[in-house]
């Protein structure tokens, strides 16, 4: 650990910290309290956007799938950082629910450049249960 600490420091004092501008990317949270009008406009961005990072974080009491971040790589700034919150989604009989599904559909559509992070068989395959097609479209890659 001192290792490490020494590490850092040396890093602090001769390096930058590296930085992106805010102008750069927006970040947009999913849940059920998500406009249909940002949803809609995600579903654009990423109808033209065939490059992005996945990763996925779980819940530390229940360590069930709670969060998955997509962070799109786009030709043309800004970006997008797009964080579904899968434990306060809406009701899947609500049409912002069949929007949310709908931009799942785009982002693991075939032909697309997936970078996933952290995603393992048993996490990927739990995303069934919140009903979202979306599953049905990708496969795990190693």
């Amino acid at each position: 650990m001192f290792v490490w600490k020494n590490k850092n420091n040396h890093y602090q004092r001769n390096y930058r910290p590296f930085i992106i501008p805010s102008s750069f990317y927006n970040i947009v949270h999913v849940y059920r309290f998500t406009t249909i009008d940002a949803i809609s406009t995600l579903i654009n961005h990423f109808e033209s956007c065939y490059r992005y990072s996945i990763d996925t974080d779980s819940d530390r009491f229940t360590n069930e799938l709670s969060l998955v971040q997509v962070h799109s790589i786009p030709q043309h700034l800004p970006s997008f950082i797009v964080l579904f919150e899968l434990n306060h989604l809406p009701s899947s009989n609500t049409l912002l629910f069949e929007k949310i599904n709908l931009l799942f559909r785009f982002l693991f559509r075939l032909r697309q450049y997936y970078f996933f992070l952290g995603i393992d068989k048993h996490r990927i395959t739990i995303c069934y249960s919140y009903e979202f097609i979306w599953m049905t479209l990708v496969g795990v890659i190693d």
